[in-house]
């Protein structure tokens, strides 16, 4: 049986959706969706020299290639690595990859 699920930008779309429909303190769709993450989501409200900042694609992934504070992959106790590096490879082949 499958299970219904949603890419990535399908989800964005929809809580987008429910900014546009849920939030009334402002007119925008931009304020609204600002509002909507901040207010209902919990996220912190950027900074002014966040919101100018130019932030290229290399840059994002070199901070997520090289975060030294980032999570580390925990594992289920009683298993290691090893074993979740074989599942991994196996799913893999399965798929074809």
């Amino acid at each position: 049986m499958c299970e219904p699920s949603l890419h990535f930008h399908e989800f964005l779309f929809l809580l987008g959706l429910i900014a546009l429909n849920c939030i009334d303190s402002s007119e925008s769709i931009a304020g609204k969706l600002q509002d909507f993450y901040i207010q209902k989501l919990n996220f912190r409200k950027p900074s002014e020299q966040q919101m100018n900042r130019d932030l290229t694609y290399d840059e994002v992934l070199d901070r997520v290639e090289h975060d030294k504070g980032g999570l580390e992959k925990q594992y289920p106790e009683g298993s290691s690595e090893e074993e979740w590096s074989y599942e991994e490879a196996s799913e893999e082949e399965d798929l074809g990859n």
